[in-house]
């Protein structure tokens, strides 16, 4: 087996491990927007794992910068000593990336695309790397072997400077998402003339009861640009939610913004079927009304058409707020403003994913083919001061 193309493979794995390291980043940020991964998708469903972070830390974050520095070990390689080290360095992430796998197929029950990316290349990586250091330990010829793992400058800058677009270009991609087009059940929603907000509540979820303040702060900013639309979305974890729930779909439409600040603010014994009709007296309506309407099985059929639109988002997670076509989840205030900008600047740029995969598959691809010419055209290495012959005196 040759050094040269395990050389390349394990260079060009660790730069498809850094790029899907940056998609995922990005779409960490985003918390919505699909850049790169739907809120339907197995990335979602990993991203919102227990097992997204390590010490609180998101897990793209370090694959980032392990893979980073793992290239830019394999940059300074000069001896068969650093190619061991290498190699060790590169099976150890090979085996997180085989640990990250079972977790995402046994704990997880879903599989995330970019993530998979990035372990498979670590693995490619670490394998490529092992079977380069067996080569250099058992090869009769090491100054061969670390010729072809020692880079010139101007091949450190070429990989230094594809690791850079690696990094970049999923940034740029990440402002400049494709938006899929609204369901009609959403679409027949949108006011005229207007950015419609939708917003998916639990009056009992504390990041729910977080994020009011800060909606009811935005509404007043943008209130001539922006129509607001709560959404019903009682999750089965909280027993205050669903009489909540109940309860603010049977207030007049005109009263529920005084309906929501009771709710919101209602400690947890409040709500319940009884508990919940104390609201009665304080946003104007009959307690009797008010305790017809929450048995009703209108407010049933109400409650589950809330359910079904947030379902024919295939999200997953509250609160979730549906900006226009954008989706943002969580307590975000300012990917919500950020959204709200952008849909009424109505922004059309968008950089489809294919075009994201040429780019790289072009520089990556240069990356490769300048080393494997220069490795073959350039002259050998001078031979280290061990191997130099003692000059005749």
């Amino acid at each position: 087996m040759r050094p040269l193309p395990l050389v390349l493979l394990l260079r060009l794995s660790l730069l498809i491990a850094v790029a899907a390291s940056a998609a995922l980043i990005v779409d960490y940020q985003n918390a919505g927007d699909p850049a790169f991964c739907g809120v339907g998708s197995g990335c979602f469903a990993v991203r919102v794992s227990p097992y997204s972070k390590l010490l609180g830390i998101p897990l793209p974050f370090i694959g980032l910068i392990a893979h980073a520095v793992l290239l830019g070990g394999s940059l300074l390689v000069q001896t068969r000593e650093h190619i061991k080290l290498l190699a060790l360095v590169a099976s150890a992430g090979a085996a997180c990336a085989v640990v990250l796998l079972l977790v995402q197929h046994f704990l997880v029950g879903a599989f995330c695309a970019w993530c998979l990316a990035v372990d498979l290349a670590s693995i490619a990586a670490g394998a490529s790397a092992v079977l380069l250091a067996r080569l250099a330990n058992k090869s009769a010829d090491p100054a061969q072997i670390e010729q072809a793992a020692t880079p010139t400058g101007v091949e450190m800058g070429v990989w230094a400077g594809a690791a850079a677009f690696a990094i970049a270009l999923p940034f740029v991609w990440g402002s400049y998402p494709v938006i899929p087009p609204l369901s009609p059940a959403a679409q027949a929603l949108q006011a005229p003339g207007k950015v419609t907000l939708i917003n998916f509540s639990d009056f009992q979820c504390p990041h729910c009861r977080a994020l009011h303040p800060k909606l009811a702060g935005l509404k007043a900013q943008y209130a001539a640009q922006i129509h607001f639309d709560r959404r019903m979305m009682p999750l089965s974890g909280h027993p205050g939610a669903l009489p909540a729930a109940k309860a603010y779909l049977c207030v007049p439409a005109e009263k529920r913004e005084a309906a929501a600040e009771w709710l919101y603010a209602a400690p947890d014994a409040d709500l319940t079927p009884a508990g919940v009709l104390g609201m009665a007296g304080e946003v104007g309506v009959g307690v009797g009304d008010l305790a017809a309407c929450t048995a009703s099985k209108e407010t049933d059929a109400a409650l589950a058409k809330d359910k079904q639109l947030y379902e024919s988002l295939g999200a997953r997670g509250l609160p979730l707020t549906l900006v226009g076509r954008r989706v943002v989840i969580g307590n975000d205030p300012e990917r919500i403003e950020d959204a709200i900008q952008s849909e009424i600047k109505g922004s059309t740029l968008a950089l489809r994913l294919e075009l994201l995969f040429a780019a790289l598959g072009l520089i990556f691809a240069g990356a490769v083919i300048s080393t494997w010419f220069a490795k073959k055209n350039g002259a050998p290495p001078e031979p280290k001061d061990s191997d130099r012959k003692p000059s005749p005196t």
